[in-house]
């Protein structure tokens, strides 16, 4: 660790402490329980004296997060993650995460969701097997699109595009268009009647396997920003009936959103699968 770094992370980690002690909270952060994640990511391990509540502390993260801000100089959420407790953010001189090839390296037909630092550096990998749809939610600079970028990278790289074929609806007409480069993509939406009727070839081709019983290649529908598309009754059908039946035809969903609820999403069914 060099000289910076050090001084900073004493520095933030009196201000963890002061702030959780105005608050009369009874646990603390320590140099030797801290751990940094490359360049991205820090991790404060809390020890918490026994009959304080963790309610405590989450109650009082923006608080957190405003201290931590204010000595950064730039703003900074604060995390409460459990077992065991701890506060995570981000690195305070943060640098963007380079993938190599060794990196991108993993099972065929899984995406690649990100690095973590807790318990060692080791990438997540999330595999159709154990999730057939993926919905990922969060409010505009959340990162989506950074994520879906992990997620097709990594699947892409991994998967032969004899083994998976790809249809992309970005009725932005922004973040999934520089895939379209991709072997594995066949259709690019960017308007709503080509997307309706991507969405309505899916079903087609999960009605024709279900009555040859075939599966393959795997066929990936991937959606920026789902609640776009809510409004055509047929379109909706056709994923409704790709979410609950799909897994077992190889067609999955990958969704983006910024409103995760049921309305949004044109009802329960793609929510709940």
């Amino acid at each position: 660790m060099d000289a910076r770094l050090k001084r900073q992370l004493l520095n933030e980690i009196n201000v963890i402490n002061d702030t959780l002690s105005a608050f009369g909270i009874d646990a603390s952060a320590e140099p030797k329980r801290t751990v940094i994640g490359g360049d991205q990511t820090i991790i404060f391990a809390l020890r918490v004296e026994r009959g304080q509540a963790t309610s405590e502390i989450e109650k009082h993260l923006s608080e957190l997060s405003e201290a931590i801000s204010a000595v950064r100089r730039q703003s900074t959420m604060v995390q409460l993650l459990r077992s065991p407790l701890r506060l995570e953010m981000t690195h305070p001189f943060c640098k963007p995460l380079i993938w190599d090839s060794q990196s991108l390296s993993g099972a065929k037909h899984a995406l690649l969701l990100g690095r973590t630092y807790d318990s060692g550096a080791r990438d997540l990998w999330l595999s159709f097997d154990n999730a057939p749809h993926v919905l990922t939610a969060g409010t505009t600079g959340a990162g989506k699109s950074v994520e879906l970028a992990n997620m097709l990278l990594g699947l892409c790289w991994n998967t032969s595009p004899a083994d998976l074929r790809i249809v992309l609806i970005d009725l932005k007409n922004t973040d999934l268009v520089p895939f379209q480069r991709l072997p594995h993509v066949e259709v690019l939406a960017t308007d709503l009647k080509p997307a309706f009727d991507a969405l309505r070839s899916a079903g087609a081709i999960l009605k024709q396997r279900q009555a040859n019983h075939g599966n393959t290649p795997r066929l990936l529908i991937v959606v920026d920003e789902y609640t776009d598309l809510v409004g055509d009754t047929e379109a909706m059908s056709h994923a409704d009936r790709i979410a609950r039946q799909g897994r077992s035809a190889n067609i999955n969903l990958l969704v983006a959103t910024q409103h995760p609820t049921s309305k949004a999403l044109g009802g329960s069914t793609i929510k709940n699968n």
